[in-house]
């Protein structure tokens, strides 16, 4: 499989933003891919790192009847967004279950998207495609990256 760091060798020439992008793919997808296996689903959370380079986690549970995953990524987007005006924080990710087109067949598939955002104004959706095959068996993809413009974004610049 491709790992993240191949795939945004080239696409990102800061050494700081590739590493933070590294440590948020590492601290959000992995467990990510647990829940798809273990639980069949993944509702939204979040992980971001702070101007101090500590990784934190961001999660709401508004109990099993609320599945409207947009509105917790507004929770969460909103929650990041407040704290990254404090000024406590340099990069986040929002990581989501996502219904994408795959760029070499496309074809539509489920998919582990996370919404990186760095306050050096870097914007990426790096997205893991799986496939579940049966219960509590998951395939994964290829590892793709893309850059966006975020509607809502984390980091507000002071312009």
């Amino acid at each position: 499989a491709e790992t993240l760091k191949n795939v945004i060798a080239h696409a990102i020439a800061d050494d700081e933003v590739r590493n933070d992008l590294e440590v948020l793919y590492n601290a959000n997808v992995p467990f990510a891919q647990r829940m798809l296996e273990e639980n069949g689903k993944l509702g939204p959370f979040a992980a971001s790192i702070t101007t101090a380079s500590k990784c934190e986690y961001h999660a709401i549970d508004l109990g099993e009847e609320f599945n409207q995953g947009h509105k917790l990524i507004e929770f969460l987007t909103k929650i990041l967004q407040d704290k990254a005006l404090q000024g406590e924080l340099r990069a986040t990710g929002i990581c989501a279950d996502a219904f994408i087109t795959r760029p070499e067949t496309s074809t539509k598939t489920d998919a582990i998207c996370l919404s990186f955002e760095h306050k050096r104004g870097y914007y990426f959706h790096i997205m893991l495609p799986y496939e579940k095959v049966k219960p509590g068996t998951v395939v994964f993809g290829k590892v793709l990256i893309n850059k966006f413009e975020p509607a809502q974004p984390i980091f507000v610049s002071e312009v």
